[in-house]
């Protein structure tokens, strides 16, 4: 049974209703430091900074996944063009290997532990 697959006209209309719902949850909910930037971002961008967050416990894990990055940046791109902006956000077990992998794919990242660094991105 199909619930929303066999329906692309709705697609577009279910997108825009879902980040709508979800923008006027993050604007009631989340911390105010967040919810500033997210007013300034709206205003600037015609396309929010997508962050994927990740940690991982052990060196081993992270390169199991990491061609699924790679796929999803490219995805975006040919959906939104090439100006999107998809960071990951890493803490924990992110060795030199998975990091030059995601480099390669055009995929920039920022560190739980400087997440000052979130402050270079067109916000």
């Amino acid at each position: 049974m199909a619930i929303n697959k066999d329906k692309p006209e709705l697609w577009k209309s279910d997108i825009s209703k879902s980040v709508d719902f979800y923008n006027s949850w993050f604007m009631e909910f989340a911390p105010k430091a967040f919810r500033e930037i997210r007013t300034i971002t709206a205003k600037n961008r015609d396309f929010p900074l997508l962050i994927e967050a990740k940690s991982a416990g052990d060196f081993a894990n992270v390169n199991k996944r990491r061609k699924e990055e790679g796929q999803k940046i490219t995805q975006l791109k040919a959906s939104y063009g090439n100006d999107i902006d998809y960071a990951l956000f890493l803490n924990g077990y992110f060795d030199s290997g998975y990091l030059g992998y995601e480099a390669a794919e055009g995929i920039d990242w920022i560190w739980e532990h400087r997440i000052d660094d979130l402050g270079l991105y067109r916000l």
